[in-house]
């Protein structure tokens, strides 16, 4: 399949044509370019990132210099997207090689190896560009006389230190687009001159004397603050700040012109707006409004609470002081109320007044200023085009595996990705809210409006009242002692004449349905009343009973229901679905969802759960067995929805829309949202001390964890890893806990028992430069990480799909090897804590039912991957089958090929087909790649409707 990408803002850098509409007119006068800053302060300029961040946050901010630097060359700012590119280089060239980190990038641990060989590749593509744009520069600088400041700013472009001052000033702006359109200084910037033979010298543009385009202000006198002509200089030729509370669009563009590096802009709406699209200049962060909503906030407040904005985010704004102007923004307010009336309101008076009054020890260089008419005003007076993106979660534009395929560049972090569950994925609306929780009502009732389903028990004995406990005729006892009505005769009988009474008296009784021949079925696996008073659990029904189906109902409740891939595509989703909902106790709690919802979200912060609510509607109509196939088209509609306009999108309704996705990135999207929706509690930013053991270490790192973390998926699939950084010198551990959803094991060119892929992935490695703290210089140690808590449900991504460079071009394959494991006994040992990392301090003990034990499992879930070596074909289906459901029943397993569904074993004896060779020996070009396991022992099993049809039903 083919990838295209667009510029990170999806503007195209066009002509210089403006389209106005109408009767052409002369086009108007163009306001000339203003110098650019010397190349020697451009170059001058540091990555702006702390060296010892963790390697992701290094490649994220790599990622995102490189963008920036692809917008601002497409913007007309050549001078800034050199800086911009240059920081990148910073971080790939020498900060990510000399990181103690830098090993998981040889070992590809979570994809960072691979984000680190893209991020190479992309700035080793661009630098002819940037080459280019240096020589232009130089130029420039030739031509226009401007002088070194010699002035080193931490990630900011330095000032515009020219030698004559610039003429925008003193000639009219040209007339700005009605429709939106990009301005003239922006549509000419597509890293070009705007004339291809140099200006002709205007007297105007020389004001001073020739001297000053030399040598004359010597180097010293140049890189002192204190010098009068350098003062005088800079500051002719800077336009003066407005006076006032507020800016307009107009006066913002022209301070971005010349102040662009000393501008903080702050974005006052929610971070889903905020990543959607902002205002895009050098330092632009977001502070949602309900940082801002508490009495008397201080500016140190609104630091502390906006903890888990990115952490560039928080370093600038602990940098507000260093900024001449701080522009606030936020939709559409053209003012700051004195008396607020609403929370926007409210947001913007309480950030002012924290950064003018309450901004203790970082007082501003001047008062803040708002862009009057917000957002919506900016859009109108520059055009749509001058808007940024961001994204909580790196992005890099690589090929996407084919029909399945392929693990993507993108597979995201197993360790820490729960700190940001909402992964960048798209917020919806109230309205968009309503209108899915209506699709959501209308899909559930579409499923059952056939006469002969029931959608709950109570719909059940509406339709199906139970007899009466007595035994009942169809004929009437002819003794005249008969039951006699309560209420009294018709009148039509009174005006017969008759005596009523005896006439009512020899009516025979009314015809009564008889006994049922044979008990009523449970479908809801809930006790019922059947015939006779008695009631019956569905878990008492003996072993080989079968469901009933209604009457009428053709092969109802006689199926393992399969998914329809609808679009050829959805192969990814379905597989995984299938898995997921044959996870003990995971499956039955979501089947079980819309009766019981164990997992509320916390009080005051109301959530629609949608998710859950969809998947609940599918799992329960899988469940019951009602059909041989269904589509899940709900789900897919919606996943494509949460991941518009993201890299990894999912869903949609053919290839044109998402098209062919990785399963394991499907699953994790899963996990984020439902850890987001079903999350009992409220969230914050955890923290927790190390401790003299990796036991220790982990036990308090969950505890804390859990204090702002409780969901569904934290309950079955979390797990804690703790890794160990040995220091061979001084013989000093340092320890690090982060919790885990998804574990990779590396695949090896040979074909390996899984066991020694286990025992080698736990084995640690040599970090020869790992940054000692004790030793305070890079010594040589060993890291090891492994698991602290053993999950209920262990879930294993095998890593067959890698990257290597060829030339320039990274080229992608896929590993073949087969692995061997036992289904039903796997010792995973070997990936616990070693023994002296195993204790506790004198008195203490693990959490009870905390799982900080090893453990075996048992293997349930399989989801295999058929193609060839290469990632952009293939096609995914699943082995699944239910566990505790008795020895016999557990052999059975159902490969789940879309809506095929069929009854097979993988070894053991029987009549049923052995698919071994299919799991085990690489047969048909198919191979195993995300493994589900569950704890042996675990009695984690709700019974409900979720699995009852893999102890009941055939094919």
């Amino acid at each position: 399949m083919s990838l295209v990408t667009t510029s990170v803002n999806g503007v195209a850098a066009g002509g210089k044509t403006r389209l106005t509409g109408g009767n052409p007119s002369p086009a108007p006068a163009k306001s000339p370019r203003p110098p650019m800053p010397h190349i020697s302060d451009l170059t001058s300029v540091s990555a702006g990132v702390d060296p010892n961040l963790p390697i992701r946050k290094l490649l994220e901010e790599g990622h995102g210099c490189m963008r920036q630097a692809e917008t601002f060359r497409n913007f007309g700012r050549p001078d800034v997207a050199l800086q911009e590119y240059i920081r990148c280089s910073i971080i790939v060239v020498e900060i990510i090689p000399h990181h103690k980190e830098r090993v998981s990038l040889r070992d590809d641990r979570g994809g960072l190896g691979r984000l680190y060989e893209a991020l190479k590749v992309k700035v080793h593509n661009a630098s002819p560009d940037f080459e280019r744009i240096k020589e232009e520069i130089k130029k420039d600088n030739e031509r226009t006389g401007v002088q070194p400041s010699n002035k080193t700013t931490q990630g900011q472009a330095p000032g515009h230190a020219r030698a004559k001052p610039s003429v925008d000033n003193n000639i009219p702006r040209s007339p700005v687009p009605s429709n939106g359109g990009i301005p003239n200084n922006l549509a000419e910037a597509n890293g070009r001159p705007p004339r291809a033979s140099p200006p002709k010298a205007k007297p105007v543009i020389h004001p001073k004397p020739q001297s000053l385009h030399g040598n004359s202000v010597k180097p010293s006198q140049a890189g002192s603050r204190a010098t009068t002509d350098v003062r005088d200089l800079n500051a002719r030729s800077l336009p003066p700040i407005p006076p006032g509370d507020s800016l307009t669009p107009e006066q913002l563009a022209d301070l971005m012109k010349t102040r662009s590096s000393s501008i903080l802009m702050i974005d006052v709406r929610p971070r889903v707006d905020f990543e959607e699209g902002h205002i895009l200049s050098q330092t632009t962060i977001c502070i949602e409004p309900s940082v801002l909503l508490r009495d008397n906030i201080s500016a140190d407040n609104i630091a502390e609470s906006n903890i888990l904005a990115p952490s560039q985010e928080q370093q600038q704004f602990e940098r507000r002081d260093k900024f001449e102007v701080v522009v606030l923004y936020d939709q559409d307010s053209q003012s700051i109320p004195s008396r607020p009336v609403d929370e926007a309101g409210t947001a913007l008076m309480s950030l002012r007044r924290a950064l003018l009054h309450f901004s203790y020890g970082r007082e501003l260089k001047n008062p803040p200023k708002l862009l009057k008419g917000g957002l919506d005003a900016w859009v109108d007076f520059m055009g749509p085009q001058s808007l940024g993106t961001t994204s909580s979660r790196s992005q890099t534009p690589l090929p996407r595996p084919g029909s399945t395929g392929a693990q993507d560049a993108l597979v995201r972090s197993t360790r820490g990705a729960r700190r940001q569950p909402e992964q960048g994925y798209v917020s919806l609306k109230p309205e968009e809210v309503k209108k899915w929780e209506e699709t959501v009502r209308r899909d559930d009732m579409d499923v059952s409006q056939s006469p002969n389903f029931v959608r709950s028990t109570e719909e059940f004995f509406r339709r199906f009242p139970p007899v009466g406990d007595e035994l009942e005729s169809m004929t009437s006892p002819m003794s005249p002692s008969s039951s006699r009505p309560s209420s009294p005769p018709s009148q039509s009988w009174r005006e017969t004449g008759h005596d009523a009474h005896h006439s009512y008296n020899d009516l025979p009784s009314p015809p009564t349905r008889p006994a049922p021949a044979v008990p009523r079925p449970s479908y809801s696996g809930l006790g019922q009343r059947y015939d006779g008073g008695a009631y019956m659990a569905q878990s008492e029904q003996p072993d080989g009973l079968q469901l009933q189906p209604p009457a009428g109902a053709s092969g109802a409740g006689t199926h393992f229901t399969g998914l329809i891939n609808a679009t050829s595509t959805w192969c990814y989703a379905n597989s995984t679905l299938q898995a997921l909902r044959m996870t003990d106790g995971f499956g039955q709690e979501v089947a079980q969802f819309k009766k019981v919802n164990n997992w509320p979200p916390p009080r005051g912060t109301p959530s629609p759960q949608l998710m859950m609510n969809i998947l609940a509607n599918l799992f329960q109509w899988m469940a019951l067995g009602c059909f041989k196939a269904m589509r899940a088209q709900t789900l897919m509609e919606y996943s494509y929805h949460k991941t518009k306009g993201k890299q990894a999108r999912f869903g949609g309704r053919g290839r044109e829309d998402a098209g062919q996705q990785d399963a394991e990135e499907y699953l994790h999207f899963l996990f984020m949202e439902l850890a987001q929706e079903t999350n009992r509690v409220v969230k914050e930013a955890v923290n927790w001390q190390q401790r003299p053991t990796g036991m220790q270490t982990a036990v308090e790192f969950w505890r804390e964890y859990t204090k702002s973390s409780k969901s569904i998926i934290d309950r079955y699939f979390a797990g804690v890893e703790v890794t160990i950084y040995t220091c061979l010198t001084c013989n000093t551990a340092s320890r690090t806990a982060n919790e885990t959803l998804l574990h990779s094991l590396t695949m090896k060119p040979d074909r390996v028992p899984l066991d020694e892929l286990i025992k080698e992935d736990a084995a640690g490695r040599s970090e020869p430069g790992y940054a000692c703290e004790k030793c305070k210089s890079n010594q040589p140690a060993t890291v090891v990480a492994r698991f602290a808590r053993m999950p209920d449900i262990l879930v294993i991504t095998l890593k067959r799909f890698h990257a290597s460079m060829k030339g320039n071009e990274p080229i992608y394959f896929k590993n073949m090897q087969s692995v061997d494991f036992d289904v039903d006994d796997i010792n995973f040992e070997s990936m616990f804590l070693q023994p002296h990392e195993r204790g506790f301090r004198e008195g203490e003990t693990a959490p009870a039912g905390g799982n900080f034990a090893p453990a075996r499992y048992q293997c349930y879930g399989i989801v295999m991957h058929r193609g060839a070596g290469s990632i952009n074909q293939g096609h995914y289906y699943s082995y699944v089958r239910a566990l505790g459901v008795g020895k016999d029943r557990e052999k059975i397993w159902y490969k789940c090929n879309d809506d095929v569904v069929s009854r097979v074993r993988i070894g053991g004896s029987g009549p049923l087909k052995d698919v071994s060779s299919d799991v085990f020996t690489n047969q048909d070009q198919s191979v195993p790649y995300v493994l589900y396991f569950r704890r042996k022992g675990w009695t984690g099993r709700a019974r409900g409707p979720a699995m009852q049809e893999t102890s009941q039903r055939g094919d």
